[in-house]
């Protein structure tokens, strides 16, 4: 085989991987595309079954978590909201007396003697943040709501400020 054809050889490879390649590019990208609409047809439709809110937790150390614009389904609690922003990481006591739950940890939090954690939402009328004066479980959430625990002292609950 002589140089000249070699290099046709190589060339005609060449050009056929280059070929190849692209279309390979090319199904990707639209497979991308649908992928891409059927995610933003899917955020649509969760528009009208779902809400964003504002999850704080301050650890009361000096350091915080923030799970901001997370989407909850509407109808969510406080204390259903944590536990689906935390991935579960919340340990509690259910009370079925008071059909609610008395939260013992966050993220690993908790149990300390003379600490506990206090459930706070952000008053937009007022412009400032209030402990809540009934329990997580029985605070139903709004759309764009910012809410937060705080970990403190039983002797400073409902004082300070969460964030």
């Amino acid at each position: 085989m002589s140089s000249n054809d070699r290099y046709k050889t190589i060339s005609v490879l060449l050009v056929g991987a280059v070929i190849l390649s692209s279309s390979l590019a090319g199904y990707y990208f639209y497979q991308f595309s649908l992928v891409s609409d059927a995610y933003s047809s899917t955020l649509e439709s969760l528009d009208g079954l779902s809400y964003e809110v504002d999850l704080i937790i301050n650890f009361g150390n000096g350091s915080t978590s923030y799970f901001n614009q997370t989407i909850i389904p509407i109808g969510f609690n406080m204390y259903n909201a944590t536990l689906f922003a935390t991935d579960g990481r919340v340990d509690a006591t259910y009370f079925p007396e008071f059909d609610a739950h008395f939260v013992n940890s966050i993220m690993g939090l908790g149990g300390d003697e003379g600490f506990g954690w206090s459930a706070w939402a952000f008053d937009e009328r007022v412009g400032e943040w209030r402990a809540l004066d009934v329990g997580a479980d029985l605070f139903i959430l709004k759309d764009g709501q910012s809410i937060a625990w705080y970990y403190q002292s039983f002797n400073n609950f409902g004082q300070g400020k969460p964030n």
